[in-house]
């Protein structure tokens, strides 16, 4: 899957998100403008990150993720191979997430430990937003478009936690 095909994905992702967050007429929350960071551009990098490590695209699965100070492309796509494998990140997982996580902006869900993964990242903290539940640690840099995810852990193992 190409990039541009996955920036489409996304894009269709997030329709199906703001979509589902209506009821009745009714938005049962505000989506944010195109231009804004939302829970649901989250959850739909999320998915789409999930489903390219899943069918073994780690190549495009890389290009959703920051880039870690010191690290090659090459290395970042090794680094993807593992993930599935450490329950690290599933799509039954991201749902579990998508559902019961807690969202916002990194320091608010994390805390200082938040603060610490961006400063390791050498990422600007006011930029970082964040989605965990229970175990489960995503952190994700905002571009001014879209999502670039910098932590994802354990989410994969939601799945046997809800069991």
């Amino acid at each position: 899957m190409k990039t541009s095909s996955l920036l489409a994905a996304l894009s269709v992702l997030f329709s199906i998100f703001s979509v589902s967050c209506q009821k009745e007429g009714q938005e049962d929350e505000v989506l944010a403008p195109n231009n804004e960071p939302s829970r649901q551009r989250a959850v739909a990098a999320l998915t789409v990150f999930a489903k390219s490590l899943e069918e073994g695209d780690f190549t495009s699965s890389a290009d959703l993720m920051a880039t870690p100070p010191g690290m090659s492309q090459e290395e970042k796509v090794e680094a993807m191979k593992s993930m599935i494998e450490k329950r690290e990140i599933s799509s039954a997982g991201v749902a579990v997430l998508a559902e019961k996580g807690t969202w916002g902006k990194l320091r608010e869900v994390f805390a200082e430990r938040g603060l610490a993964w961006a400063e390791r990242w050498k990422l600007e903290p006011g930029n970082c937003w964040a989605l965990g539940y229970e175990g489960a640690e995503t952190a994700f840099i905002w571009n001014g478009e879209s999502f670039l995810i910098f932590r994802c852990d354990d989410v994969g193992k939601l799945v046997e936690a809800a069991e």
